[in-house]
C-alpha cells in the first residue's frame, strides 16, 4: 500500500519493522540534541511525536537485541524522517543494519 501522506509512511515503515522483530525504543524530536530523547516503544505514537515536528529520529533495536528499550541506554539502529516531501520519500536517512527490512517496506512506493 502506498501511503497518501508522512504520517501515514511513518507508521507503515515503523509497523513493517515491528512485524520483523525491531524494537522502538524512542523519539528525538530535536535532531541537534541527542539527549532529548523520549521513550517510545509505540510505532504509532513514534509517528505522531515526529510529525508534531519538521524532522526527527526514531531509534530502534535490530531483532534479538539485548540493546535497552527505555530511550536511555542506546540502541542498535535509527530512522531519520522529514516530513513534507512526497510520502515515500519520508524517511530521509538510517542505519544500514535495517535493511533489507526497511527496503522491503518501502520498495513497493516506487
Amino acid at each position: 500500500m502506498k501511503p497518501s501522506n508522512d504520517r501515514e509512511a511513518m507508521t507503515l515503515i515503523l509497523q513493517g519493522l515491528v512485524k520483523t522483530g525491531h524494537t522502538v525504543t524512542s523519539v528525538q524530536q530535536d535532531v541537534h540534541d541527542k539527549t532529548d530523547q523520549i521513550p517510545c516503544t509505540d510505532p504509532e505514537t513514534a509517528a505522531n511525536l515526529v510529525a508534531e515536528c519538521d524532522e526527527g529520529l526514531v531509534y530502534l533495536n535490530l531483532p534479538g537485541s539485548d540493546t535497552p528499550t527505555d530511550g536511555s541506554e542506546g540502541w542498535d539502529g535509527y530512522i531519520w524522517f522529514v516530513l513534507g516531501n512526497e510520502p515515500e520519500e519520508v524517511a530521509c536517512d538510517y542505519t544500514t543494519n535495517l535493511d533489507p527490512d526497511l527496503d522491503s517496506i518501502v520498495s513497493p512506493w516506487w
